[in-house]
């Protein structure tokens, strides 16, 4: 896809912009991201400590209060009461086991039944350190807070408490918490991707607004002067220049109203040397009827003159004389649309205006042994444009051909030599599909004259571009053809096929006509 000035510079500073407006952003939100992350995370691991901590405090306390209440009964073995203290207190929220050993480790009291499967080895590092230490400890197991808290009286050891404390309410808490942080950073983060991106479209855009008052006195011209430079190429070469300006685009849009003074004088020259071989043609095409005219006319008269005519002969003899005649009318007559002056635009057919060429020049070029066929349709697609400028395209192609020929195969000594010469024209409906919506026209001229140089078929419809000897060709008869062609709304394109060039007219055709 091709870019305009304004379009491409346009794009280039939005995306500068957004470049740049990109990466603060996303610095600003990386930041913000970890700031809040972190924060979460701190959040969490404080909270995390504090919960944690707040349940051991409160297992160590029904630790000590237990191993208080329960010291005389551990010590006199009354098992009966300890199973009462130790049933009461495991009715608590949150203990999951409560077991009483004497100092032997014999279990004197549990809740629930076979509590002490639950709880951990008195021979654990853990228990013993802390019944070592005399002192009330714990130690975490997984989801479970397991507090030893050794029975004192006096200084003696008579046993020790063990309470299992349930920890996955507080990993619950601690996760809701958690949840709740991270939905806080996602909100606030939302929140700031809102407001950043915010600011990054207004920052776009008003670099966009300020690139295109900028870029605007600059584009505009340019676009008018190549709206201009595109009707100079379709023949419309009196228009004044759109630009009136001080500086050099108004030099450009004043040596371009010049140009197109220039051109519309080379251009009626070449139409002239146009003319002037259509009555060439034309001349070589009426000396036949002429001669035939002639011949007739004799022939009745010195047949009358004998005495030997009669009604029947004189009859067929001017009859052939009237035939002749509207031949010679014929050919008048398409001289006469070919070389008429421009008129508006109108629906045409577009093989008349072929027929008109052909038949000015066909039997010119087959004297000189070139092969001139015409393939046309019965019924033929209507186009948009001037019957005489499309016959002077095909004129123009014809001519060039021929030249071709006469220049390869014939040679400049050779002219009525028979050479093998041939010329195609043809034309031909072209139904819209997939790939071509539209219905079209299509013309083609193709010839055996050696075809054109490679390095010179993008050139071909250049003004002022010539492959002909100075003195043969002005290079201005396939860049008016290419400016009425595109006046048409169509297109014209040429390359080299089978030993010659085919060029090819696509018209397009007028829906419903």
């Amino acid at each position: 896809m091709r870019l305009g000035i304004q379009a491409r510079y346009s794009l280039v500073v939005v995306m500068l912009l957004a470049v740049t407006v990109g990466l603060i952003v996303g610095m600003h939100l990386m930041e913000i991201r970890s700031m809040f992350a972190a924060t979460s995370r701190t959040y969490g691991e404080v909270l995390t400590s504090a919960m944690f901590s707040q349940v051991k405090k409160q297992g160590e306390g029904l630790g000590r209060f237990l191993a208080s209440v329960s010291a005389d009964s551990i010590h006199g073995l009354d098992v009966q009461r300890i199973n009462e203290m130790v049933g009461e207190a495991a009715r608590q929220d949150g203990v999951l086991f409560i077991v009483a050993y004497n100092a032997q480790g014999r279990v004197l009291g549990e809740a629930p039944e076979r509590a002490d499967k639950m709880a951990p080895a008195s021979e654990s590092p853990q228990v013993r350190d802390i019944i070592q230490s005399q002192r009330v400890g714990s130690f975490s197991d997984g989801d479970v807070l397991n507090i030893v808290a050794p029975v004192m009286t006096g200084r003696s050891l008579v046993g020790w408490i063990k309470i299992g404390l349930s920890l996955a309410d507080v990993t619950a808490d601690i996760d809701a918490v958690r949840g709740v942080m991270e939905g806080f950073v996602d909100a606030n983060q939302r929140r700031f991707v809102a407001v950043y991106i915010a600011v990054a479209v207004i920052i776009v855009l008003l670099g966009l607004g300020i690139s295109l008052m900028m870029v605007r006195s600059l584009v505009r011209p340019i676009l008018a002067l190549s709206r201009y430079t595109r009707r100079i190429g379709a023949g419309a070469y009196d228009e004044p220049p759109p630009v009136e300006r001080s500086d050099e685009l108004g030099d450009l849009a004043h040596s371009l109203g010049q140009m197109a003074k220039d051109l519309k004088q080379v251009a009626q020259v070449a139409r002239l040397a146009t003319l002037g071989e259509m009555a060439v043609g034309m001349a070589h095409e009426l000396s036949q009827p002429l001669n035939t005219i002639r011949l007739a006319a004799e022939n009745t008269l010195i047949t009358m003159e004998q005495g030997k005519s009669d009604d029947a002969f004189e009859r067929g003899k001017l009859e052939l004389i009237v035939h002749q005649a509207e031949n010679m009318g014929e050919l008048i007559k398409r001289m006469c649309v070919v070389g008429r002056s421009e008129g508006p635009q109108g629906i045409l057919d577009p093989c008349e205006a072929v027929r008109d060429a052909y038949s000015l020049l066909a039997s010119q070029y087959e004297d000189e042994g070139i092969a001139v066929t015409l393939d046309v349709p019965d019924q033929c697609a209507l186009v948009l444009g001037r019957r005489n400028e499309l016959a002077q395209v095909v004129i123009n192609l014809l001519s060039n051909a021929h030249d071709a020929i006469v220049a390869s195969v014939m040679g400049r000594h050779q002219r009525h030599t028979p050479t093998g010469g041939r010329i195609e024209v043809s034309v031909e409906n072209i139904v819209g599909n997939d790939e071509h919506p539209a219905d079209v026209v299509r013309i083609r001229v193709k010839d055996n004259g050696g075809g054109i140089p490679p390095d010179v078929v993008e050139r071909i419809f250049d003004p002022f571009f010539t492959t002909k000897e100075v003195t043969k060709g002005t290079g201005l008869g396939l860049s008016i053809s290419f400016g009425i062609v595109n006046a048409m709304g169509g297109r014209i394109t040429v390359e080299n096929f089978g030993g010659g060039a085919l060029f090819t007219i696509t018209l397009p055709a007028i829906q419903g006509a």
